[in-house]
């Protein structure tokens, strides 16, 4: 066995030091991975607060969702309230303009039975003096 590893090497004059390079390079990567102590509790620290920010970020997204649902039918309340004030508005136009008609009705019904008590008062009149003239008429032919 030893002859034959002899013959590679002298077959072979630079595979001796690439395997001993290899085998160093192996022995430092299990050295250092068994004596390794990276404490890795930063980094499941950091995936943490990640973790929680992500939570925040779509906790936030749902408020904000719930806000804009809020604002829009606000919105929708709004305009239905301007709508029935505007209504409300044109009806006390015309409430209004209906008053100002009453009121002109009732003057002229006023300026109407003004002007029948004077008829009334006129026919008092002339019926009083019709009967005076009858009374008078029949007290001369009764004379």
């Amino acid at each position: 066995m030893y002859e034959r590893i002899k013959t590679i090497i002298k077959r072979y004059p630079y595979s001796l030091p690439v395997i001993v390079a290899i085998v160093c390079l192996a022995l430092i990567w299990c050295i250092a991975s068994w004596r390794s102590n990276v404490d890795t509790t930063g980094i499941q620290d950091a995936e943490k607060q990640l973790e929680r920010a992500g939570e925040y970020n779509r906790q936030s997204i749902e408020y904000n969702q719930r806000a804009r649902t809020a604002v829009e039918r606000s919105e929708d309340v709004n305009e239905r309230i301007e709508y029935a004030v505007t209504r409300s508005i044109e009806a006390n136009q015309r409430t209004e303009e209906e008053i100002a008609t009453s009121q002109e009705l009732a003057a002229r019904a006023r300026e109407e039975a003004n002007r029948a008590k004077a008829i009334i008062s006129q026919s008092r009149s002339i019926l009083e003096r019709a009967e005076e003239r009858t009374r008078q008429n029949a007290n001369q032919t009764a004379e």
